[in-house]
């Protein structure tokens, strides 16, 4: 019997008991047998650090109800996966866009590893839903050189100096990356999508740290416009990711001597639409980065450790013009001199000199519409290329507009870290306050900090108190952010798994944590996933991602008891006539199968099935499930006799409707489904079992009609109990079903 993970932290949950939880369910590589075991993972694939918050924000959103998280897959490919706060549905992942940096793995494709560096990381996806519901996601964008898009109208890179880092490295991956992008077919579906094409989009292919704002319904894209000695640009879609404006650029590099730059790390927000101000600004804090290049004298690469100052500016969205906090004017894009002079917030240099930097982790405007900052404060003892940052502590300041100033920094912890790991920091965005409070991860613990404002004798300073209610123990790899959070999902997390030793190298759990803890997953939904892309030897292999007008067929085989499936086969009807498309043998039960099929064609599956072994005169029995675009088409358990095959047939697509069922009278518990009770498919079945003989049958949602209030409340529950979303959005969208808890 193999180990169950089904624990659950919550919010004041002793310590003791989440450390057991950690160790026992959020790093559990083994299920369970019993299909009602769960994870605290969603998906298991997340390759190499998965995500890259704070710089690559936000990937997550939430929207309508639903949870929508974006990460760092297989081949460095961008997945999506989306959970349904009311139904408590998962969907996906699903492989969204291909990553020119990465390979299906390192040994299929060893190309990798030349300048150190295994996985890029840099290309991370993120994500931007429009207010009319179509998902745009964002990734793969790590420099972009101009030998890798060659033929397109951009040519060289005017934003930077491009690719430096190849010279030294030709056959690495690394910084090749071109931006890419996708958009959904249809919205609040992550199985259709389409590749926008960047010459017809305009969105600039030379991008790294990707990032991604929503203000007044326009999406605005900010990107690094290179590799390292590049401007930071923004580019703003007024019609939902569709196509993007010229570049503009915000912050400009310079070369000030030889091999020594000015670059920049910048973290944009938008305007608070609940404050009294600034909801037409676009606030950013920088860092300036003293950049080296060449080489060290042990041979190493240079790359320089020091971030250096606290920076701030504001763009307000309807003119384009540039601001500081006094609301001056600033010149456009800014410039080291003009940040210098008008937008310091921070000066840093003395404990720069003392080995001490900075950089912006996460901001945003406070309920007054203030700009808050949580500044991390490091160390590196290397030459910034080879050595990670060792946090030292996490500072926080903002603008008083009381007192036209900002608040000296405010450290979150009263002592500082002792240096080794470099830790994580994130304001609570699910409410707007006067202080936000803070979430922070050490070296072994998660911390909650309130903020609040504290009285003195010259006025009131913000303070942070440690919530242990909020605060829990737990090692995380790494965590990212999720705009408009929901309470359940506040963070999405990534730690590391136990198994073997190529999914312990390569490959993550992903998380997504609320208030009651981590939102858990079937461990047959979750689990495995890395495995299959593993042992893939090309992309295709390794999650099919469908081009447009094509949805994903899932075919999941079971044995029961004592049953071997043959073969299957799937037929398409072509002018009059069905012409077999494909034909599998599974061998070995479970299995399960992926291809892309027409959105529009008419398809029969066939299956043919005998017994394992002839162990007595009782009946077998096989399962068989079709899952197509993300919906379960049939979910079935069939019979196989002693004697002889059983063969097995069910016909999906656009198959001749079927007369007109009564409209619905209720969609109480389904609002968002528009469903069709007339269409002739299985998503309007529902799954009884009958009275007295307890046999399993299918029944049509109008079937329903006519049963007193109490036996459809009895079916309804039992039925949505065993999760399964397609039949319970039908018999609710049909109105046969009242709603139950």
């Amino acid at each position: 019997m193999k180990l169950t993970c089904t624990a659950r932290i919550i919010w004041g949950m002793p310590r003791l008991a989440i450390a057991l939880f950690l160790h026992a369910a959020g790093q559990c590589d083994v299920k369970a047998d019993n299909t009602n075991s769960t994870t605290s993972f969603f998906a298991d694939n997340a390759y190499g650090r998965g995500g890259m918050g704070p710089w690559i924000s936000p990937c997550g959103q939430h929207f309508n109800n639903v949870t929508y998280l974006t990460y760092q897959g297989p081949a460095e490919g961008a997945y999506i996966a989306a959970y349904n706060h009311t139904s408590k549905v998962w969907k996906g992942p699903v492989k969204v866009l291909d990553n020119p940096m990465g390979g299906v793995n390192p040994e299929v494709h060893p190309t990798k590893c030349e300048s150190g560096s295994c996985v890029d990381n840099h290309g991370a996806p993120h994500i931007a839903i429009s207010d009319d519901g179509y998902i745009n996601v964002f990734g793969g964008g790590h420099g972009g050189c101009d030998h890798a898009i060659e033929g397109t109208v951009w040519g060289d890179n005017i934003y930077g100096q491009g690719c430096k880092f190849r010279k030294q490295f030709p056959n690495d991956p690394s910084h090749i990356g071109i931006q890419r992008h996708a958009r959904s077919l249809k919205p609040e579906d992550i199985f259709q999508w389409e590749k926008i094409e960047l010459d017809v989009s305009g969105l600039m292919p030379h991008a790294s740290y990707g990032a991604n704002l929503i203000s007044g319904g326009d999406i605005y894209t900010v990107v690094r416009g290179g590799s390292h000695t590049a401007d930071w640009i923004y580019q703003k879609s007024t019609d939902g990711g569709k196509t993007f404006g010229e570049p503009v650029r915000i912050f400009k590099y310079e070369n000030t001597k030889k091999r020594l730059f000015v670059a920049w790390y910048v973290r944009c927000f938008v305007g608070n639409e609940q404050a009294t101000k600034k909801k037409d600004r676009i606030g950013c804090f920088a860092t300036w980065h003293n950049h080296q290049t060449g080489r060290d004298q042990e041979g190493s690469t240079l790359h320089g450790p020091d971030r250096r100052n606290i920076y701030y500016i504001e763009i307000e969205t309807s003119t384009g013009n540039f601001y500081n906090i006094h609301n001056k004017q600033l010149k456009s894009p800014i410039t080291f001199e003009e940040a210098n002079s008008h937008a310091l917030v921070y000066e840093s240099y003395e404990s720069a000199n003392n080995g001490t930097f900075v950089e912006p982790y996460d901001a945003r405007f406070n309920k007054h519409g203030d700009p808050e900052v949580l500044i991390h404060q490091y160390i590196n003892p290397f030459n910034g290329w080879v050595g990670p940052r060792k946090t030292k502590n996490f500072v926080y300041t903002a603008f008083n507009s009381n007192t036209s100033a900002w608040y000296i920094p405010i450290p979150i912890y009263e002592e500082d870290f002792d240096p080794g790991v470099t830790n994580l920091g994130l304001f609570d965005k699910t409410k707007d306050k006067d202080v936000s409070a803070v979430m922070v991860r050490g070296s072994s613990s998660v911390d909650y900090f309130d903020g609040s404002r504290s009285s003195i004798d010259t006025g009131s300073i913000p303070s942070f108190t440690k919530n242990n209610e909020k605060s829990f123990e737990g090692e995380f790899t790494r965590w990212t952010d999720i705009r408009n959070p929901h309470k359940e999902g506040r963070l999405m997390v990534l730690d590391s798994l136990n198994g073997t030793e190529n999914l312990e190298e390569y490959y993550m759990g992903i998380h997504l944590y609320g208030d009651d803890g981590f939102v858990e997953r079937n461990s047959n939904e979750s689990s495995g996933l890395w495995k299959k892309c593993w042992e893939a030897t090309t992309d295709d292999e390794c999650f099919v991602g469908c081009p447009m007008n094509e949805k994903l067929l899932k075919v999941v085989l079971n044995s029961v008891f004592n049953v071997d499936v043959l073969i299957f086969k799937i037929f398409e009807k072509q002018d009059g006539k069905w012409d077999q498309i494909l034909e599998k043998k599974p061998g070995e039960l479970p299995f399960s199968y992926e291809t892309c099929l027409s959105a529009s064609g008419d398809f029969q599956f066939k299956l043919k099935a005998r017994r394992s072994n002839e162990i007595d005169d009782s009946t077998s029995f096989g399962e068989y499930k079709l899952i197509w675009g993300g919906d379960m088409l049939v979910e079935k358990e069939y019979p196989v006799p002693k004697e002889g095959q059983v063969k097995e047939k069910f016909r999906f697509g656009q198959v001749p409707s079927s007369p007109s069922l009564p409209s619905p009278s209720s969609t109480s518990m389904a609002p968002s489904f528009q469903g069709d009770c007339s269409q002739n498919g299985n998503s309007r079945f529902l799954y009884v079992v009958k009275e007295n003989t307890g046999k399993k049958i299918w029944k049509t949602c109008n079937h329903l009609t006519g049963w007193t209030k109490k036996r459809k409340e009895n079916v309804c529950r039992r039925d949505y109990g065993n999760g399964s979303e397609a039949k319970f959005m039908c018999r609710t969208t049909c109105g046969t079903c009242p709603s139950v808890a």
